[in-house]
């Protein structure tokens, strides 16, 4: 079964190898070819993600997840938590907050009210 988050896993997959390709061939330029390694790595990243998000999704465990990651179903967990955590925090920052009108200044305590004296 397909779903979104496999699929945009797939995408993210495609994308970090055009960034390793581009570091693999070419004239050798250090600094773009880390800026790509970065790219990839954070495709890589995200896509694992996706990928855990679409085994949740169609109905493997933790432990099968942590399993094929070789790490504990207790991490796997965490890690996958902490992303739902990251990317609501993300999506929330994008659309929500430009909508919100500013803040008021604070307002400012005094600090020793004995001390003020009526005028």
């Amino acid at each position: 079964m397909s779903t979104e988050a496999g699929s945009h896993a797939r995408w993210l997959l495609g994308r970090a190898v055009e960034a390793i390709e581009r570091t693999r061939k070419g004239p050798q330029e250090p600094l773009a070819h880390l800026l790509d390694l970065r790219h990839a790595r954070d495709h890589l990243h995200d896509s694992i993600g996706y990928m855990v998000v679409a085994a949740v999704r169609e109905g493997a465990s933790y432990a099968q997840v942590g399993r094929a990651l070789r790490i504990s179903r207790q991490a796997a967990r965490q890690a996958h938590l902490r992303r739902l955590v990251d990317a609501e925090a993300r999506y929330q920052r994008a659309h929500i907050d430009r909508d919100l009108p500013p803040l008021p200044p604070p307002r400012r305590r005094i600090r020793w009210p004995w001390l003020r004296r009526a005028a």
